[in-house]
């Protein structure tokens, strides 16, 4: 059951979408992201109901069954994945970095404020991501990504070690969360794929994640 006690940042975050006014500035900053937000409305403003793929793209991902799914062997599939995450999420914000926690996988997000990726960067699975400021805006650059699973309802496609992607964040009047999503993917991407969603303070806390195996046939062919 989840715990029904709100966390500090999401009374704040509650109080001020209440009251229709922006949130103060936190660490020197113009916009105060902080709190646990969820909800999301679903991928939505994005280009097409699917990504505009590739030929290799399509080649690759229109067959693609969803017993194969990593996340059936307790693997999680990469930041793409993350960014339409249906579960809470948690945004703390310091002066030389912002965490992204998600409460799916139990994953820490570290942005890098200011910041350049290291020379011997070596790919991850959530890549590296380098945020800066700018006009009430986080914005937020990943590189160094490997190749991952996004998923947009029962629509899985895989994106390349090439990928690239920008988030941008920020608050409306009403104290909802802006994101804005663009990933660029030469290899499996014809154009770039965009994805637009507000979130909602949320006044409980994160859960701990748990996974289990789960194991299905795969489906016959008629």
């Amino acid at each position: 059951m989840r715990d029904k006690s709100p966390g500090l940042p999401a009374v704040a975050a509650t109080v001020l979408a209440l009251a229709g006014a922006m949130p103060l500035t936190v660490h020197g900053q113009s916009v105060d992201l902080s709190g646990i937000w969820f909800g999301g409305g679903g991928p939505t403003g994005r280009t097409s109901e699917h990504p505009p793929l590739t030929e290799y793209g399509h080649s690759v991902s229109d067959d693609f069954d969803a017993v194969d799914d990593p996340h059936n062997q307790c693997e999680q599939a990469g930041l793409a994945r993350h960014l339409t995450t249906p579960y809470p999420w948690k945004i703390e914000q310091y002066d030389d970095e912002v965490l992204f926690i998600y409460e799916e996988w139990e994953i820490v997000r570290t942005v890098h404020l200011d910041a350049e990726p290291p020379d011997d960067l070596q790919p991850s699975k959530m890549g590296y991501s380098a945020g800066r400021y700018v006009n009430g805006e986080l914005i937020v650059n990943t590189t160094g990504l490997t190749a991952g699973l996004p998923r947009l309802a029962n629509y899985f496609w895989y994106s390349s070690d090439q990928a690239t992607i920008e988030e941008r964040y920020s608050r409306n009047a009403q104290g909802d969360l802006i994101q804005n999503v663009v990933m660029h993917d030469p290899v499996m991407l014809e154009e770039p794929w965009v994805m637009h969603r507000v979130f909602k303070p949320y006044e409980y806390e994160l859960l701990s994640f748990v996974c289990e195996l789960r194991e299905r046939p795969a489906r016959s062919n008629p």
